[in-house]
């Protein structure tokens, strides 16, 4: 195992005796420990509190606290409940070791001790600390992958299963002769519903594979000055059936030198999550806004639509990371909240900020905040934007 890292790691000595506590500092002199000491009990727990040091030399007998009484107080705040204890006294008496493991103390040394045996226990119960921290830490990205691996079959088998098997039932239908391809209108609005159950897959499958990149801890943030028209233009222009075809009327009232200082690849995301979701929940005939204004060293953006709305316990579901919420468009579009959750993670990892106003009925009102561009790094142009 290798030695843990003690340039970083801290002690409390508590002991009410001084010349101890020189012993203790002559001891420590030349070791890579930060000390803190302590005189009493009352005062050990205050230090403790402060400094929150990574382990606690502990005498028993003092004549304010014990040090058993310390040890519980400390145990019951859960920053402590993990920090080795170690008791230093001269009561060598069976009862007194019991009551100091009982307490919750993990080693137990009688005085007079050896320099050498101290060190030993010390870093041996450091190399316990780290390794049972790194234990924790391990046991917690694997909950966290498995419960990514479970939202993502649980989305994969309800959100991809409706538009494939829409798809699937028109090419049966074709295939049987019950869609005839010779009368115009009816092929027109069959090829129609394909792409539009075709371009949810795609979109599902992009949000999916971004998402699962981000949540394992993979997908980079590499920010740089970008022109946000460029970008709004850039998704518009991808999603042109889809708005058109629903008779949509789209307004863009972005500034020019409007210039985030943002990832692109996350930018990227925001946007064609937002735009697609008001088209998705938009009926025909309905509106779609995009504003911009600078506010200080941010820029504000906005995306509106003339929607079915919700309501805030709706909006709050949405926005909760361990909360999937299904809901259904104006034309039996389903989606679960996926794109606006990545939306809010790569805003919040930008530095910005993301709330939603809607009122049910009327329509959704989508505002998101990002850092202004950064002078330092303006050349000549902010970066022109190739999807």
């Amino acid at each position: 195992m290798n030695n843990p890292k003690t340039e970083r790691l801290s002690i409390l000595a508590v002991d009410d005796n001084q010349m101890n506590l020189m012993v203790m500092r002559s001891m420590f002199k030349y070791q890579d420990y930060r000390l803190y000491y302590a005189d009493c009990g009352k005062l050990a727990i205050e230090m403790a509190r402060k400094v929150r040091p990574d382990m606690i030399l502990l005498d028993v007998v003092m004549p304010d606290l014990s040090g058993f009484e310390v040890c519980r107080i400390l145990k019951e705040d859960d920053y402590f409940k993990d920090i080795p204890i170690l008791f230093i006294t001269a009561a060598d008496e069976i009862e007194f070791i019991i009551k100091g493991y009982e307490a919750g103390g993990v080693d137990y040394i009688t005085k007079p001790f050896r320099k050498e045996e101290i060190m030993l226990r010390i870093k041996t119960h450091f190399e316990f600390k780290l390794t049972r921290d790194q234990l924790f830490e391990t046991t917690v990205t694997l909950m966290r992958l498995n419960k990514v691996k479970d939202r993502l079959y649980s989305i994969i088998g309800h959100d991809l299963r409706n538009p494939i098997g829409n798809v699937k039932m028109v090419l049966e239908y074709m295939s049987k002769g019950i869609i005839d391809p010779t009368k115009g209108d009816q092929y027109k609005k069959t090829v129609n519903e394909l792409l539009r159950n075709t371009d949810e897959v795609f979109s599902l499958l992009e949000n999916l594979t971004t998402w699962t990149t981000s949540e394992s801890g993979k997908l980079a943030n590499i920010p740089e000055n970008l022109r946000l028209k460029e970008a709004v233009v850039s998704i518009v222009n991808l999603y042109q059936a889809g708005f058109t075809s629903k008779n949509i009327k789209l307004s863009i009232n972005i500034e020019p030198e409007h210039v985030v200082f943002a990832d692109l690849h996350m930018i990227k995301t925001v946007i064609r999550n937002l735009f697609s979701n008001a088209i998705k929940y938009t009926p025909e005939g309905g509106t779609i806004t995009f504003n911009s204004w600078m506010n200080d060293q941010t820029v504000n953006i906005c995306v509106s639509d003339t929607g079915k709305g919700m309501t805030q316990g709706e909006i709050d579901k949405i926005l909760n990371s361990d909360f999937y919420y299904s809901a259904i468009g104006p034309d039996d579009e389903s989606g679960r909240g996926l794109g606006l959750k990545l939306c809010k993670d790569f805003i919040e990892k930008s530095e910005g900020k993301i709330w939603i106003d809607s009122i049910p009925g009327e329509g959704t009102q989508v505002f998101f905040t990002l850092p202004a561009q950064k002078a330092e790094i303006v050349t000549e142009d902010a970066r022109t934007l190739v999807w």
